[in-house]
């Protein structure tokens, strides 16, 4: 009952944020959103085949979906360095909500590890290593401003980002950069009046 309950609240829960997402879109600012995907699913999908416990379609599709699970909050987290000057309590409660929730994973993980010390479970370890090393690396940039991560993430998502506007200008001749920038710049545009008016109008009261 308890493994039920704990995947529907899982699976509604996800489905608000979408309908969330949706309903906001027009806050979206995509010149932060800048994380390439198919950086993710690759290696994720070399990883589970590579290193499933056995060659069968479903045991691969599990230690990918581990594999996975471990960088799902990349692209969150690079929104937020490059979003440092703002504290939106939203992400806040988003990022800290997921990341606790891989936190709370880790520790039935070792629980299971002191009372089956013959349990192993590499795939989830490692994606779940993975996730709560760039979560604890968001709590130290949010608490200290610090972050060992920050400069190393952006740095290769930056190349890649490079990378693929070189490749899409020689094959199409533009780039996703180029035809969503002017577009961007009138949202942030109209994001900072609406900021200025807010602080203007808490100023007067």
């Amino acid at each position: 009952a308890y493994l039920v309950f704990f995947k529907l609240t899982y699976l509604i829960t996800s489905v608000i944020i979408l309908a969330a997402f949706w309903k906001l879109h027009k806050t979206y600012e995509r010149q932060k959103d800048t994380c390439s995907l198919a950086v993710i699913f690759i290696p994720c999908v070399l990883a589970s085949i590579l290193l499933a416990s056995e060659y069968a379609v479903l045991e691969m599709l599990w230690s990918f979906s581990q594999f996975l699970e471990g960088f799902a909050m990349v692209p969150q987290y690079i929104f937020c360095y490059r979003d440092r000057g703002t504290r939106d309590i939203g992400i806040i409660l988003y990022v800290m909500s997921l990341g606790g929730y891989r936190v709370f994973y880790a520790c039935n993980w070792i629980y299971k590890k002191v009372q089956m010390p013959q349990y192993s479970d590499i795939q989830s370890w490692t994606g779940g290593l993975i996730e709560i090393a760039f979560f604890c690396d968001y709590l130290l940039s949010m608490f200290s401003g610090a972050s060992l991560l920050r400069a190393l993430v952006l740095k290769v998502d930056e190349k890649i980002n490079e990378f693929q506007d070189h490749v899409e200008m020689k094959v199409r001749g533009t780039s996703r950069h180029s035809l969503y920038a002017p577009v961007e710049q009138h949202r942030a545009g109209d994001l900072r009046q609406r900021r200025a008016a807010r602080e203007d109008g808490a100023c007067d009261v």
